[in-house]
């Protein structure tokens, strides 16, 4: 999933400071797919969500909620950035892959799953500093440094300690 809640942030254009960068979403599925051949990488997520081509299955804008939970329930595993997909999942009791950027991982992440998080140059939480935090940077980068310094090496890293026989 690569979505945020447009409920609330209906004005973005393009990208949120929530969102990793697509060409990394990308790789991942690259390097999920040797990782873990006997499995499909579904992708789930409404307007808000980019596609990820590299991904088995697209279902966005395909599911209701409801129809997304019970895709999320059957999972091997879960990974998101911080957004209501991650909070069922867990709930749920799947495994999760969770990347914070602009919210803080101590309050919004769960113990049981994997909280990645930039250790530069953000180190902590920037949301809500202003009203514009979801869709620009609060620091002035052009492209949310808290979400670019996560790499695709560390999450393949936090997925083999969720999910190593997945």
């Amino acid at each position: 999933h690569d979505g945020y809640d447009v409920s609330t942030f209906s004005v973005i254009k393009g990208t949120s400071t929530k969102q990793w960068h697509l060409m990394k979403w990308e790789r991942l599925c690259h390097e999920l797919k040797k990782a873990y051949p006997d499995h499909k990488i579904i992708q789930l997520g409404s307007k808000s969500s980019r596609q990820v081509y590299a991904a088995d299955v697209c279902m966005l804008n395909k599911t209701t909620i409801t129809e997304a939970f019970d895709i999320l329930g059957k999972s091997a595993l879960h990974i998101d950035g911080d957004s209501g997909l991650a909070h069922a999942a867990t709930a749920m009791g799947v495994p999760c892959v969770v990347m914070f950027g602009p919210t803080p991982a101590d309050f919004y992440g769960y113990e049981q799953n994997e909280n990645i998080r930039s250790t530069k140059p953000c180190k902590t939480a920037c949301y809500w500093v202003d009203k514009d935090w979801m869709s620009k940077c609060v620091m002035g980068f052009n492209t949310p440094k808290c979400m670019d310094e996560i790499t695709v090496e560390r999450v393949m890293e936090s997925v083999r300690k969720k999910a190593p026989g997945t």
